[in-house]
């Protein structure tokens, strides 16, 4: 393999991650967003408004539990 072949394949790689990575952080960003927006807006409910909203039919609702700032025992 040539060296100015496999620096231009290795560069093509680079701008290809780099991309990637743009998008990723984009989105991470987003979904980071929205979780403190929700976070406010669940703060004025109540503790039984934030329980029902948790699906208890989930195989782990420590997710929603965590988010919402539930224990994961209550039903």
């Amino acid at each position: 393999m040539e060296p100015s072949k496999a620096v231009k394949e290795y560069k093509e790689e680079l701008i290809k991650s780099q991309k990637q990575n743009e998008r990723l952080t984009t989105l991470v960003g987003k979904v980071t967003v929205e979780k403190e927006w929700l976070a406010k807006k669940l703060k004025s409910l109540g503790l039984s408004n934030c329980k029902q909203l948790v699906e208890f039919k989930l195989s782990s609702p420590h997710m929603p539990c965590s988010l919402l700032s539930v224990n994961q025992q209550c039903q």
